[in-house]
């Protein structure tokens, strides 16, 4: 499972359908979404049968963390869920990319796009890429951190090269060799 993760407006939408034009030569990946989570999920077991090795899962665990705190809710998932989901995800080779922005940036991007960001405010979306760049909890669970700029806005065809190869390497790792079972 390839899991991209940040904002909103930060190109994961983007980053993530590219990914899967690329890994479609490999087998049958498919690109997934989660917004806000409806209040029948179960944390952290709803998780689990949505994980596969063949998704690009755009927005997993890590966002429901900072999302909930920046709409000052109280946190559905405990410390130790979080590393637990975490688990599953390495047992399935997983890869989570982290994207972050300038908030110039995102900014701009929130007037330009005028379109609901599932109910989020401007200031919402920017403290949560704020988290995103700043957490320390999560450093260790991410595999590759993208930051965008006004010079280079979205990540570069070289970065979802490098990125998808050091995922297929690690699912070929994980599974002796073979990218598809």
């Amino acid at each position: 499972m390839l899991v991209i993760e940040g904002s909103d407006l930060v190109g994961k939408t983007n980053f993530a359908l590219r990914c899967v034009e690329q890994l479609v030569t490999h087998g049958p990946w498919i690109y997934a979404h989660f917004g806000k989570l409806p209040d029948t999920w179960r944390f952290p077991w709803s998780y689990k049968p949505r994980m596969s090795r063949f998704i690009v899962q755009d927005r997993f665990h890590m966002s429901e963390i900072f999302y909930r705190e920046a709409r000052k809710e109280p946190r559905r998932l405990s410390p130790f869920h979080y590393k637990l989901v975490d688990a599953w995800l390495r047992q399935l080779g997983g890869f989570t990319v982290v994207i972050t922005a300038d908030p110039k940036l995102i900014s701009k991007r929130f007037w330009v796009e005028k379109r609901d960001h599932a109910g989020h405010t401007e200031d919402q979306i920017l403290d949560v890429n704020r988290m995103f760049i700043e957490s320390r909890y999560l450093e260790k669970d991410r595999d590759f951190f993208i930051h965008c700029t006004p010079q280079l806005p979205f990540p570069s065809n070289a970065m979802v090269q490098s990125i998808l190869l050091q995922y297929l390497k690690r699912q070929e790792e994980a599974f002796d060799g073979k990218v598809l079972e």
